[in-house]
């Protein structure tokens, strides 16, 4: 048995520094049967792969202006398991400024942080208790509000991933002409 699993190394070491990727190599040991995809790693890959199909909602139809503040929600939509989202993304400076984040789930830990050399706002989160939840408003971003009115085409550079892996995002527009998010406030027209 050594003798073969020796052959078996050597000759799946050769192969690989040659180059045969195409070659069927196999060996039993102990009634089961090993091959060079064995040895790949492909079996620790989950079965659940984040894609451009999963996405990260930012929805400032149903931002809320409280005082000075802008709270704009966000959620996730998935067909997967999520244990953690990430964002990046830039804003006009000139209309708000960020000033935090809210977790509305008590499961969520999370952090954000605003870069003044890059003017980046990062956001990370997680939960080791529970997959977060799908379709339903998970935290808020909150800004300062200086001058209006905010629309979507005020951020830009947004980058999304869930479970660390890249997705796409959703930045829902204020409702026009209904509503115009001020510094004073939402004003409905």
């Amino acid at each position: 048995m050594k003798k073969s699993l020796f052959n078996f190394l050597t000759t799946f070491l050769l192969c690989g520094i040659c180059g045969f990727a195409s070659a069927q190599l196999s060996i039993k040991v102990n009634e089961k049967v090993f091959s060079k995809n064995d040895f790949t790693g492909s079996w620790l890959k989950s079965p659940e792969t984040v894609d451009a199909g999963d996405t990260i909602v930012f929805d400032m139809s149903q931002a809320v202006c409280s005082g000075p503040y802008l709270l704009v929600p966000f959620s996730i939509i998935s067909d997967d398991v999520i244990y953690s989202i990430d964002f990046s993304m830039q804003f006009d400076n000139s209309k708000i400024t960020f000033e935090g984040t809210l977790d509305y789930k008590s499961y969520l830990n999370s952090a954000a942080n605003f870069n003044t050399f890059d003017s980046t706002l990062r956001y990370t989160s997680f939960s080791f208790s529970q997959p977060i939840d799908h379709d339903t408003c998970l935290g808020a971003i909150r800004f300062n509000l200086l001058s209006g009115p905010v629309v979507a085409s005020d951020f830009d550079s947004i980058l999304t991933f869930l479970n660390g892996d890249a997705c796409s995002f959703k930045l829902i527009d204020a409702v026009f002409p209904v509503a115009t998010i001020t510094a004073s406030g939402p004003l409905f027209l």
